[in-house]
Formats: C-alpha cells, sequence, structure tokens
C-alpha cells in the first residue's frame, strides 16, 4: 500500500469514528447532542436560539398555534405551553409554574430567577399572572375592585355589580359611593371628571349619595336635606395659621367671631371637620367684613352645628376664633381592606388607599442636581413622622425648602398629586454615623384634608399594652437587592413579624460576613428593634428607598400602630440586603408628643 493510500485509509477512519461519535446519544437522556458531538439541555431545543453551531438544536421544530401574553418588555410570541407551565419571554421555551424563582435559571435570559419579589409564586392553581406583566396574584383579587396589576388588567372587562360603576377606558369596577368624592379611582379619573359631578345649576348644590339638587342656600344652613347629609359637610375649615371659617347658606369664607365662644364650641368645631378634639383656641384681633356671630348659649353638635350661627357684617370688638385641632381616631382605613388582604409574605403591590397614612417624602440634594426618595406617615393634619437620615444635611437637618410630600397616592412621583412644602423640620440628637434617634417630624405648611386616601395613624404608646395579629411595611423601595436602579413605581407592602432581641442576634450571628463590629454596636435594643423572620433569608426585608416609611400592626379592634420607622438594613457582601432593624416608636413617644405641641 501506497503512502497515499495509507492517508486516505486514516482520514476515512478518523471520518468514520467522528460520524459515529455524533450519532451517539449523550449520556444524559435529557441532553441533545449536536452536529459537532456538542450535547446541550433538551430544553433548549426548539427556543428560538441557536446553541449548536450548525443550528441543528433550531431545524425540524413544529411550529405552535396558541397565542400568549408575555410581559410588558416583550413582544407577544407564540407558543403552546401545558397549563402547569409558563413560556419564557422572547422564545418558545416552557418551564415549570414550580420553576419560577426556586434560585435555578431555566429560562435563558435568566427571566425566570429576576423581579423575585415582585412576583407571587404560580405553584398554586388559584394563581394567574397579569396579562401584560410578570406579575402574579391570587385569582380571587380578579374583579374585586382594587387592581393589583399595574395594567390594571385584573379589574377589565368585568361584570359590574348594582352598587358599582364601570370605569369605561379601563372597565375597572369601583363603587358609586366613589363618584365625585374628590379621589380619582378610574385610571383617566372619569369618577372626578366636571361633566358627570357638575350636573347641577350654578345657583345649586349637589347631594353625593343621592346626585339631588338643592337650592345653594342648603348647604351648611344647620339642617339637613340630603339622605347622607352632604349638605352638612366640609363646612368648617382652618387656614395655615388657624383661623377658623366657615361655608354658609352656599357663600364661602366666614369668619366665626370670638364673642361667646367656650371650649366646647372648639370641640364641636373640631369633631365637626372630622377631628376627635381641640389643644388650642385663641381670640385674636381681625378685622372682617363677612363672619358668622353666636346666636345663643345653646349649642347644636354634629351636623346642626351650623344652626348655631347667623351672618354679620363685623365681629365686636373684631375678634375671631382660631384653633388647633388634633385627631385622636387612627389607624383606620376602608374596612373592606382587612376583609379580603392576605398579606403574603414576599411582598405585594399595594392596593389604592389601602394604607392611607403612608406618604412620599422627597429630599432634594444639596450638592448635585436630584432626589432622594423616603417614606413616611402621616399623625395628624399638620405632622408627618419619618426617619431623621433621609431629611438630614451637612451636620443637621437640611433646609426645609428642600424637602417636600405627596400623600394620597401609591404612585411613585405621581404626576397628578400635589408635593406640599415644609414649614419646620424637628429632630433630636440624630447621630447619622450609626443610626441613633433616627426619627424627624416634618411640619406641614398646609393642614391635611382627611378622606379614604389620606387618614393618620397611630404611634405605639409604651403605656398602652397591645396585641396585634399582624404587622406589615411597606415602601418604594429596591426589591432586588443586587440593582440598583429595582425601586418599585408602585408601592409594595408586605408582612413582616416582630422578632425578638435574642433572635435578632441569632439572625445577625447566622449572617455569612465577618462583621465589623459586634451586634450591639449596630442595633441599640432600648431604642430600636428588628423585624423579619428566623433565619432573616426567608420572608420580606426592607431596602435601599424604604427608609422613613412606617412598620404598622393592626391589634383585634382592626386598628392600626405605627410601631417602627425604618430605619436601616445590614447588607450582606453582595449587597442583599439582609437585617432590617427599625426605630422603636414606644421609646420616642413622649418626645413626639411633645414636639407636636
Amino acid at each position: 500500500m501506497t503512502a497515499k493510500e495509507v492517508v486516505i485509509m486514516m482520514i476515512f477512519i478518523f471520518y468514520s469514528v467522528d460520524v459515529a461519535f455524533q450519532q451517539k446519544p449523550c449520556a444524559n437522556p435529557s441532553m441533545f447532542r449536536c452536529s459537532d458531538g456538542k450535547c446541550i439541555t433538551k430544553r433548549w431545543l426548539c427556543d428560538g436560539l441557536k446553541d449548536c453551531k450548525d443550528e441543528s438544536d433550531e431545524k425540524n421544530c413544529q411550529p405552535t398555534t396558541t397565542t400568549t401574553t408575555v410581559r410588558s418588555t416583550t413582544t407577544t410570541t407564540t407558543s403552546q405551553c401545558p397549563p402547569d407551565q409558563v413560556l419564557c419571554p422572547g422564545s418558545s421555551q416552557c418551564i415549570k409554574v414550580t420553576s419560577v424563582c426556586d434560585r435555578s435559571t431555566e429560562c435563558r435570559d435568566n427571566w425566570d430567577e429576576t423581579d423575585c419579589p415582585q412576583k407571587l409564586v404560580c405553584m398554586q392553581s388559584n394563581n394567574v399572572w397579569c396579562s401584560n406583566t410578570s406579575k402574579c396574584i391570587y385569582k380571587d383579587k380578579i374583579c374585586d375592585g382594587y387592581s393589583q396589576c399595574p395594567d390594571y388588567s385584573d379589574e377589565k372587562n368585568c361584570v359590574c355589580q348594582p352598587h358599582q360603576h364601570k370605569c369605561s377606558t379601563s372597565g375597572n369596577c369601583i363603587s358609586r359611593e366613589w363618584l365625585c368624592d374628590g379621589v380619582k379611582d378610574c385610571p383617566q379619573a372619569e369618577d372626578e371628571e366636571e361633566t358627570r359631578c357638575s350636573q347641577c345649576r350654578a345657583n345649586q348644590f349637589r347631594c353625593k349619595k343621592s346626585g339631588m339638587c338643592l337650592p345653594s342656600e342648603a348647604q351648611c344652613n344647620g339642617t339637613s336635606e340630603c339622605s347622607d347629609m352632604s349638605d352638612e359637610l366640609n363646612c368648617l375649615s382652618m387656614d395655615v395659621s388657624g383661623l377658623l371659617s366657615s361655608v354658609y347658606k352656599g357663600q364661602p369664607a366666614f369668619l366665626i367671631c370670638g364673642n361667646g365662644w367656650t371650649d366646647q364650641h372648639s370641640h364641636a368645631a373640631c369633631r365637626n371637620m372630622g377631628y376627635s378634639n381641640s389643644t388650642r383656641t385663641n381670640i385674636v384681633g381681625f378685622s372682617t367684613a363677612k363672619a358668622l356671630t353666636l346666636v345663643s348659649e345653646a349649642l347644636s353638635t354634629g351636623y346642626q352645628f351650623m344652626s348655631n350661627f347667623k351672618s354679620t357684617t363685623n365681629c365686636p370688638n373684631k375678634q375671631v376664633v382660631q384653633l388647633s385641632c388634633y385627631v385622636q381616631e387612627c389607624g383606620k382605613r376602608d374596612s373592606s381592606f382587612d376583609r379580603k388582604d392576605s398579606y403574603i409574605i414576599n411582598g405585594n403591590i399595594a392596593k389604592q388607599s389601602a394604607w392611607p397614612w403612608h406618604v412620599q417624602v422627597y429630599k432634594y440634594s444639596e450638592l448635585f442636581w436630584g432626589v432622594t426618595l423616603c417614606g413616611g406617615s402621616i399623625v395628624n393634619e399638620r405632622w408627618v413622622l419619618t426617619a431623621a437620615h433621609c431629611v438630614w444635611g451637612q451636620n443637621a437637618p437640611t433646609y426645609t425648602s428642600r424637602v417636600e410630600i405627596m400623600v394620597g397616592t401609591n404612585t411613585k412621583f405621581d404626576p397628578n398629586k400635589k408635593r406640599i412644602k415644609i414649614l419646620e423640620i424637628k429632630t433630636s440628637q440624630y447621630n447619622d454615623s450609626i443610626y441613633e434617634n433616627d426619627w424627624a417630624l416634618l411640619k406641614l405648611a398646609e393642614p391635611l384634608t382627611f378622606n379614604k386616601s389620606v387618614q393618620p395613624i397611630c404611634l405605639a404608646d409604651p403605656n398602652i399594652v397591645e396585641s396585634y395579629d399582624v404587622c406589615v411595611v411597606m415602601g418604594y423601595g429596591r426589591t432586588d437587592p443586587s440593582i440598583s436602579d429595582s425601586s418599585s413605581q408602585l408601592l409594595m407592602e408586605g408582612r413582616m413579624n416582630l422578632i425578638t432581641a435574642s433572635e435578632c442576634q441569632f439572625n445577625y450571628n447566622a449572617a455569612p460576613n465577618n462583621w465589623t463590629y459586634p451586634f450591639s454596636h449596630y442595633v441599640f435594643l432600648e431604642t430600636q428593634f428588628c423585624a423579619g423572620n428566623t433565619p432573616t433569608s426567608k420572608g420580606t426585608t426592607i431596602c435601599d428607598g424604604d427608609s422613613g416609611g412606617p412598620l404598622v400592626c393592626r391589634n383585634s379592634r382592626f386598628q392600626w400602630t405605627q410601631v417602627g420607622v425604618v430605619s436601616f438594613v445590614l447588607n450582606l457582601k453582595d449587597f442583599s440586603c439582609y437585617l432590617s432593624v427599625f426605630t422603636r416608636v414606644s421609646y420616642y413617644y413622649g418626645q413626639l408628643m411633645a414636639a407636636m405641641k
């Protein structure tokens, strides 16, 4: 045999061996062998991505016909997934529902392991995906009147009940009592449109519930003529300085004369405005040509309060009433939330008005253009509680002109809501190096008007012993600690347990970290506490952006009390938010009450 024949024979043998090797199945039956001999998982077959050099994994694929909508950042793809599986966006790959957020990547783009805190893991048959996002919700939340999906898909195309109104643009069902109540409940605010809410003539008043039109003189005359008494509501108001004024017989801006005025009148006036009591009454000099004066010493309260007055062109001695009122009825919200909410462990998008005391606190940077977002809580109509570090500047509280708040919304930086300015910031010996005494009170430039989306929270009083059945934290903080820009655009809520000092220290010691300082350096157990789970890796944790927000707990009377202010979180080396630490409200209760006086 010549040398040339030997070379040809060797090439033939090597080629035959290589072909045989290519045709031989992979050792693992769940793997597929490409033509070049490479083995890949069979899950990657016909998924729209070329994993074999010769593209053999994408050949002889059967066309599919079922259209499945995947999250909003992708286009609609075509795939056939069994009922117990979900589609990986941008491909035809189906994975088991139980594979979502199981800490093992199944989808090629890691979709199944991203944004996990914002996903309810769809492991049960009673869970469904929002139509245009990656969020999963319980089936019983569909068409319940409260949108949980950012795209409102869970409240679209619902059959509304007789007592509900259907939003035309979204198909949402809302209570008819929410029409023309000053709060925008439909996505396009049609429930508050002027054409709907101004059906009466210019010289008429419209009863809120019945829609009946009355002569404007019937409003605030001391005799209720609307079935819901709405003609005698919101008659009194106070300006920034506390001057008391009133609508009277349909006409606005009557000041109240001080002659004959007593503390009993002050208490009745505060209750009429929705507060529980008055804390201060002044009779001050003020010249006005439009006022109300008392008609007798007898006092009518409630909806008949305005029957105590008659109009006058001037007050005797030119003195009028100046008031300060305080709300004691706190921690109350629409009772339907407490009947329906289940408070899932790993966080959820909060329903609108579910937490009416939560506020957004904006601090505008002193060093560069930008804004820092924190949370806060409404204590009363003039004060908001937050964390001191949220409003801290160079070794002192920042300028009040650099801080604003927003109330009554679950949307971050809501363009449809007014930002309220701050008159004063109160702190007490805050140490920014160790977050000691991490609380601040913000005095508002104007009093809040309470409604179903704006309500005060109770503060934990050390002299009152309460038992709680559930505690919840809320905020806009990062939902994925490893991603700096993963803060939520919608208010998130998550259940947290109040854990003991020993459990907190156990979590600290169990962390896969070599801490620089001992546990006592980070957490001052008299003034701070931890919340979460043991071990802390399971369940809700706070994270960057949640600072200043409230941790609230519910008692047996369905009343919520703020027990903590979000202070800081101890991060692990991978920057994951690990140990959640709160300022103890009950410890500072006396200081807080004194500061607000």
